[in-house]
């Protein structure tokens, strides 16, 4: 059953700033960074598309959002933004884009499926993919109300996530991935790992 904090666009963005509190912006201004103007971008779990609206919109790139919840989907499209329903796991289609991202959501695809969700979106990427994943545990924060959101209300429709990264797991998935990863440093006062990983360094046996 989807959580509570899923259930509305609004709820969930009230949420990620209690979590996140005076970090909320920095997040979105540090991947906001690493786009150019006018480029094509797909976000992948997209939420609430706040990183679009707030952040990529002035920048004039061409986005596409793709997510589950029916909620945010019914709310961007009333925002004319371009959101598709679209399941990671279970689609054959990702739409293709220069830039992907996907931000806080991979860690819902532990302990079995985050290689294959990578792979998915490398393929679709044309120029980078850009992750980004909370690396500490806010399950066990002091914070009962943020304690409570993290261990028990955070299934957004596929489940509830029981693992998280943390930043040596994390940096072992990105590692997994040398050849093409460019870049991996910490946001949101260290609350996050950003991880960019380039298509044209692959590297060729």
């Amino acid at each position: 059953m989807t959580s509570l904090i899923y259930l509305n666009p609004t709820f969930y963005n009230i949420t990620m700033r209690l979590i996140y509190g005076k970090s909320f912006h920095n997040r979105y201004e540090s991947i906001a960074s690493l786009i150019p103007e006018n480029s094509t971008v797909l976000e992948a779990c997209c939420g609430d598309c706040y990183l679009y609206k707030h952040y990529l919109l002035p920048k004039n790139v061409k986005y596409t959002g793709l997510d589950i919840n029916r909620s945010f989907i019914s709310s961007a499209k009333k925002s004319r933004i371009n959101v598709i329903y679209n399941n990671l796991l279970s689609s054959d289609y990702i739409p293709e884009a220069e830039y992907i991202i996907i931000q806080a959501s991979m860690y819902h695809f532990l302990p079995n499926d985050v290689d294959f969700i990578y792979q998915k979106l490398f393929k679709a990427t044309k120029k980078e993919i850009i992750i980004v994943e909370p690396i500490k545990n806010f399950s066990t924060s002091s914070n009962w109300i943020i304690k409570l959101i993290s261990r028990y209300l955070a299934n957004p429709g596929t489940g509830h996530a029981t693992q998280r990264f943390t930043a040596t797991t994390f940096e072992e998935f990105c590692y997994r991935y040398s050849g093409n990863l460019k870049n991996l440093f910490k946001i949101a006062n260290g609350r996050e790992m950003c991880a960019v990983f380039h298509k044209s360094i692959e590297k060729t046996n």
